[in-house]
């Protein structure tokens, strides 16, 4: 099973769309509020869903059938660097592969300056492809799909990841780019 966390935020609806389209149906969406049916969800094949506060513990109690755990929401706050150290702490406790994005460098090295890392882990670098809303106060068709391509591509090197696991590290999503086929 694979938990996406940030399930709600574009990057995650993109990815949950590839994985579902590529036969993922084990995923479990971690999002701030699972208690009730949203529409984003409809044409999306996933196996339970977890609230934001529940994640650690759910992670916790539910490690041995997991097979990676993916934060799509990057770090933006204090409590979302806890969330993610606790997981990435979670990842080394019990071998399970973390793949994560980040706005800054600095963000980053927080998060992997722990002395345990997971067996395989990626952190994609998305300082310019991630925020939606610089694009969207802009308000025209070309920069919302320039927007959409973005976040496919991104989408498409973490399911490359997935697929391949191999070199741990942070990388920039031109780097991650490169690698696919």
């Amino acid at each position: 099973m694979m938990v996406i966390l940030g399930a709600q935020s574009l990057l995650g609806n993109v990815l949950i769309k590839k994985l579902s389209n590529e036969n993922f149906n084990y995923l479990v969406l971690v999002d701030e509020d699972s208690s009730t049916e949203k529409e984003w969800l409809e044409d999306i094949q996933y196996w339970h869903q977890v609230s934001d506060a529940d994640s650690l513990d759910w992670v916790e109690e539910n490690a041995e059938e997991i097979e990676f755990i993916i934060c799509c929401s990057p770090v933006t706050n204090d409590a979302r660097l806890a969330q993610f150290v606790s997981l990435w702490n979670l990842g080394y406790q019990h071998q399970i592969p973390v793949i994560g994005v980040g706005k800054s460098e600095k963000e980053v090295k927080e998060i992997i300056s722990t002395e345990q890392s997971p067996f395989f882990w990626i952190i994609l670098l998305l300082q310019e492809f991630y925020d939606p809303y610089k694009n969207e106060q802009k308000s025209t068709e070309s920069s919302s799909t320039q927007q959409l391509t973005s976040l496919t591509e991104v989408a498409e090197a973490i399911y490359y990841f997935i697929r391949n696991r191999q070199n741990s590290g942070v990388r920039t999503i031109e780097s991650a780019l490169s690698l696919l086929p």
